[in-house]
């Protein structure tokens, strides 16, 4: 084999190892990570989360989705079958008593909403999205 068809070997090898990568993984790239730290998901998170600074509105809902996965993905191995059927449990009782409106709410519970002011609160839709992710 040549120089030139090893060199060419080796760069279709490495296009396809980009190519397979996530959105995270590529973000990454995009900020100037290595081929290593962009297919390892939370080496990437923690590149990007390292460079939000320098990230545009695009690049940062792409960091904020990965963040919110990687979370998503911790508190649902955290929870036992019991305590994440409970949790289920109590936001479906929360929908259904029509709790996803701030109106409908008590101020002690608003709080726990909106983790004392620092967020906004989900809606009934968001109370189902969330159900289903807990689910899947």
């Amino acid at each position: 084999m040549s120089n030139f068809s090893e060199h060419q070997a080796e760069q279709d090898a490495l296009t396809a190892r980009y190519d397979d990568l996530s959105p995270i993984g590529n973000l990454a790239h995009t900020l100037g990570a290595g081929i290593s730290t962009c297919e390892d998901e939370a080496a990437a998170l923690a590149y990007c989360a390292e460079r939000q600074d320098k990230m545009d509105a695009a690049e940062l809902r792409i960091f904020d989705e990965a963040r919110a996965d990687a979370n998503e993905d911790t508190a649902r191995a955290m929870l036992s079958e019991q305590e994440l059927a409970t949790v289920l449990a109590a936001l479906r009782f929360y929908q259904e008593k029509g709790m996803g409106d701030p109106e409908n709410r008590s101020d002690a519970i608003h709080e726990i909403a909106t983790d004392c002011g620092s967020c906004i609160s989900l809606d009934a839709s968001g109370i189902d999205d969330l159900c289903e992710k807990l689910n899947s």
